[in-house]
């Protein structure tokens, strides 16, 4: 059974250990759980309950990214296609820290729109 928890006045689902893999779920659902999480967590909010859903969402990203046509660029350097961002940090690499050129980015960027309900990079990443 799931916990339902408050956070900043969205009721939420704290506990994630009944989710399904995200590589056993067909495309529709991941963009259906990427867009409940975005609709019921407070990303810039300080609560220790979104780690696990920051977690959860990156999986799930992460699923979606290597699925064609969501496919992200893959890197220039090492070959992954891990591309991570924060509020106010540029795009990099999380396998090797590299920081994609303007290009890539922008490839990347148009990759994560067909991904994120919200059709933007996720934290604003520049």
């Amino acid at each position: 059974m799931r916990d339902a928890t408050r956070l900043n006045g969205r009721s939420t689902r704290s506990d994630q250990r009944d989710h399904p893999n995200p590589g056993e779920m067909s495309t529709e659902a991941l963009r259906n759980e990427i867009k409940r999480l975005d609709e019921e967590v407070d990303w810039f909010g300080c609560i220790a309950d979104t780690r696990e859903q920051w977690q959860r969402y990156q999986a799930l990203s992460d699923e979606l990214s290597n699925r064609d046509p969501t496919r992200v660029p893959a890197c220039d350097e090492c070959g992954a296609r891990q591309w991570r961002t924060s509020a106010g940090e540029p795009i990099h690499c999380q396998s090797c820290q590299v920081t994609p050129s303007r290009e890539r980015r922008d490839e990347i960027r148009r990759a994560w729109a067909n991904i994120s309900p919200l059709n933007e990079a996720p934290d604003g990443g520049r």
